[in-house]
């Protein structure tokens, strides 16, 4: 393998033989489905045929033998299916998207995460432009996290009013905001020091390898998105003020449509 100087270039070659070597197992998977576990459960349909044939007469070895002929089909679509556990996903995206679409997504994935909490915010685009379709697994997960640490860490149960969310599009620059209230149960105190602590650990990039010390706030996660999967410039904001905490990510270089 030669010298790879570009961490981008390392990280596409690391992926590379990683799917090569993912692949390569699950071929021998399905062959040995194929090949070995298919042909004995069809032997075995075969020989409850060839038992059962000397034992019964005609009109009750033709019942017999279409359930075991309606069985056989049934096991064939089965294996298809377990087959097709075993192959590559395919990652696809629209050409592209829009806020809409981000917040329609990280909605319902909210809803049937957290069931018995109803998260309905208000939402100001300011304007809704459109951005490049690759972007929309990083942006809904990045805004997912953001809402549920609302639930988490808000300290507002069930019905959870009074969250915020807004977009800004400037020159090329995309900034999601979320503001919700936050409980009386929350220590303000230790709150902004959690609040002081996680965004020196995302300015230094600490967020990579402290994801078990930073009290459970995803933040490591948007960190990891933002770095490895949308690979933008991006700044964190997040304060606490009058009981109203209010999250902002702001990415840069972003080409909207």
């Amino acid at each position: 393998m030669n010298n790879i100087s570009d961490y981008d270039d390392f990280i596409s070659e690391f992926f590379s033989i990683a799917w090569l070597l993912t692949d390569s197992s699950t071929k021998v998977l399905k062959q040995h489905l194929a090949d070995v576990l298919a042909k004995q459960i069809y032997q075995g349909f075969d020989a409850i045929l060839e038992g059962l044939r000397p034992a019964l007469g005609d009109n009750a070895f033709a019942v017999v033998e279409k359930e075991v002929v309606d069985a056989r089909l049934r096991f064939q679509k089965t294996l298809e299916d377990i087959s097709g556990w075993f192959n590559r996903p395919q990652t696809s995206h629209p050409d592209e998207i829009d806020m809409d679409m981000v917040v329609a997504v990280a909605l319902k994935q909210i809803a049937n995460c957290y069931t018995n909490d109803k998260l309905i915010p208000s939402v100001d685009y300011l304007e809704n432009k459109k951005v490049c379709g690759s972007l929309l697994s990083g942006l809904v997960e990045t805004l997912f996290i953001l809402l549920q640490n609302i639930i988490i860490h808000g300290g507002v149960e069930k019905d959870l009013k009074g969250v915020k969310l807004a977009f800004g599009f400037t020159n090329n620059t995309l900034s999601i905001t979320v503001e919700n209230p936050v409980g009386l149960s929350v220590d303000l105190e230790n709150l902004k020091v959690n609040i002081a602590e996680s965004l020196e650990r995302y300015r230094t990039g600490a967020g990579l390898t402290k994801a078990g010390t930073e009290g459970g706030s995803g933040l490591s996660k948007i960190w990891r998105i933002m770095e490895f999967d949308i690979k933008k410039p991006n700044t964190l904001k997040i304060q606490e003020q009058d009981r109203v905490f209010t999250a902002q990510i702001i990415i840069e270089n972003i080409d909207f449509i």
